[in-house]
Parts: C-alpha cells; sequence; structure tokens
C-alpha cells in the first residue's frame, strides 16, 4: 500500500503542480525560520515568492529589518537547503515593500 507521501508527489507532477507546492513549501519554511529565529522581525519580514532560477525573495517593511534581516540570510539559506533539498534556493533577495498612498 503506497503512503500518502509518495502519492502526493505523483499527482502533482500529473497535474503540473509539483513546482507550485514545492514552492509554497519553502515559503513556508521561510516565513517559519523568521518567526522563530528573528521574532522582532516576524511582521516587518514576510517570505514573498520563490522564483524559477531558485531566489527566494523577502519582503521588508522598512530599512532597519532589512538591515537586521541582512545578517541572518545566510543562516535561512543553509535551512532552506537542508530542509527543501527539493528546491535548491540558490539566493535570497530583500524588496523593500512599496506604501501605496
Amino acid at each position: 500500500m503506497d503512503r500518502l507521501s509518495q502519492i502526493l508527489p505523483r499527482v502533482l507532477q500529473s497535474k503540473g503542480l509539483k513546482q507550485h507546492a514545492d514552492a509554497a513549501l519553502v515559503l513556508h519554511r521561510a516565513q517559519a525560520w523568521i518567526s522563530e529565529n528573528l521574532p522582532a522581525m516576524r511582521t516587518a519580514v514576510t517570505a514573498q515568492s520563490m522564483q524559477e532560477d531558485g531566489t527566494l525573495l523577502l519582503e521588508c517593511g522598512n530599512p532597519a529589518a532589512a538591515q537586521e534581516c541582512l545578517s541572518a540570510l545566510p543562516h535561512l539559506k543553509i535551512f532552506l537547503r537542508e530542509e527543501c533539498g527539493f528546491l535548491p534556493v540558490r539566493t535570497i533577495r530583500l524588496v523593500r515593500t512599496r506604501k501605496h498612498a
């Protein structure tokens, strides 16, 4: 009898959704890591998207959050490589949130 962990990837692949599901998992794990390791940045830094070239985009609410988060990015990258080796994170880029008037 097959396990769900074996069936789900095959079904997602057949429907063309595996890359999207993998990217969503990377975003979820990145946000959880930020919440746990940078609790003060929990609301200021959010995992925005995973690009096809392996770039994880993090959205920052202010320059201070970006500066503090910058030093933690190598640790996040190592964590994601260990947790989500199926979808390699090559780079992590910080993007400033634009406020709409």
